[in-house]
Parts: C-alpha cells; structure tokens; sequence
C-alpha cells in the first residue's frame, strides 16, 4: 500500500484477474452464442460494450477471454522461469563447457526478432493454445538463463556457498538450497515484466492468424475481426478489446517496476 506503482498495478491487474478465474460464471450471455437479429449494435443497457458482427455480446467475449490470454501468459512464463532459473544457475555456478555451449545456444536465439521467432515455432507446431505457449515460453528463456547465470556467477564464490561446499553439500544442494532462493527476485521482476509481453505476444499471433482460432473468445482475435469494422463508424467491437489488452500490459509493467523497488531499494524514490 505503501507503493504508488505496485497501488496501480493491484487495481488494474485485480479486476482482470478476477474475470480470468470467475468471468466464464459471470457473464450476462454465451460469448459463442450468435443472434443475427442483434449485430453490430452500439454499446446499450443490454449489451453494455454492444454487439460483434454476428450479434455475439462483445463484453461477454471481453471477459471470458481474459482466461485464456492470461492463462497463457502465466504458464508460458512459469516454464520459461523454471527452466531457465535451473539452466541458468547451472551454467554460473559450473561454468566451463556448459557454460560455453549453452551460452552460445542463447546467445543464437537472442539474435533472432522474439515475435518473428514465435510465428515461426507456432507455424511449425500448429495454431493451438498448447503451440502459443510453447512459443511464448521458449522466447522469454533466453532472458531467464542468462539472468540466472550472471547472478550465480556472483554468488558462486560468496562466503555462504564456499561455507556449504566446506559443510559437506554437493553441488546439487548448492543450487537447489542456497543458489536457486538467492537468484529468485530479480527473476520474479523480470517474470512480471515478461507476463505482460507474453500477453501481448498471445493476442499478437491470433490477431495474425497463428494463435488461438476463432470462435474462441480472445482479445487478438476480437481486435482482429473488429479492425475492419472501426471505420464504417463499429468502433467498440475491437475498442474494447484492445483496451483490456492495454491495460493488462500496463499492469504488469507497472507490477515489474514496483518489485523492482522492493528488490534494488537504491531506485526507491
């Protein structure tokens, strides 16, 4: 409560999360359900953010569809963050021919556009919730691994490891006991941070065509589909969409940069 940023970050990222785990239950109409009678109708007391082009109510389709853009998010970072937090520490506290071949494979994939190499995993893989988040996950790792190792390669000399590794415990309770806790919160900040680019890099796909595929309630695909609409005067079937695709990036931008206040209190204003 003490933090402006992180104050502002509850207050969006609350409602939003919110709808992603109850909105599927709360929804005034079936965001599938198509009624021809009533397309394209403006924002009303019945349709609060109107009506798509097939009569589908757009706020029903808003909300449903914050579980599937955050649902992806959350789990395309949880993997990218445990599998590079492990890789990382991995790579620090060794070093050596591990260090140098994994270390080159990262640097590789770093050189490649992110969201130009995400369409081309999905391509490969199929449009799919499972596809996008394969993709989302192995674009963001590259950023845990080498943040996991520089904070290893820190630490693996500091007095409490070379006391543990004096104590008896092997490499392996090292990592897991006393490397791996320490590393955690600049991955947390930058786990934050990537939640919001994996949410836009979701919608970004399906907006193209290569993520989630319609009739699914999505943010990318209700963007897309309304896009054409905007200008005969149909402004909120993509408005608001792209509004809650908005505001969940900046909620998580705004979420990194209060954990990193906690995290480094030397940018604490």
């Amino acid at each position: 409560m003490r933090s402006p940023l992180a104050l502002a970050a509850g207050l969006i990222l609350a409602p939003l999360i919110f709808c992603a785990l109850f909105g599927l239950w709360l929804v005034p109409y079936d965001p599938i359900a198509t009624q021809a009678g009533m397309a394209l109708h403006p924002p009303s007391a019945a349709h609060w953010f109107g009506t798509d082009q097939l009569g589908r109510d757009v706020f029903s389709r808003v909300v449903v569809a914050a579980r599937l853009d955050l649902g992806i998010a959350f789990v395309a970072v949880l993997l990218s963050l445990a599998l590079g937090a492990v890789l990382g520490a991995a790579m620090g506290y060794f070093q050596g021919w591990l260090d140098a071949v994994a270390g080159r494979v990262t640097d590789v994939l770093m050189a490649f556009p992110l969201f130009m190499l995400a369409m081309v995993l999905v391509g490969a893989l199929g449009p799919s919730a499972t596809a996008v988040v394969c993709a989302t996950a192995a674009v963001n790792l590259p950023f845990y691994i080498r943040l996991a190792r520089a904070e290893a390669s820190i630490r693996r000399h500091l007095g409490y490891v070379e006391a543990a590794r004096v104590g008896g415990s092997g490499h392996g309770r090292i990592l897991r006991v006393f490397l791996l806790p320490n590393i955690l919160p600049p991955l947390l900040v930058q786990a934050s941070v990537n939640l919001g680019w994996a949410v836009l890099n979701t919608a970004g796909l399906s907006f193209l065509g290569l993520g989630i595929r319609a009739p699914a309630p999505e943010w990318g695909i209700m963007v897309a589909e309304g896009a054409q609409f905007v200008i005969s005067g149909r402004w909120w079937i993509a408005a608001f969409p792209g509004l809650a695709l908005m505001l969940a990036v900046l909620g998580f931008n705004l979420l990194g940069d209060a954990l990193r206040e906690v995290v480094d209190p030397r940018r604490r204003g």
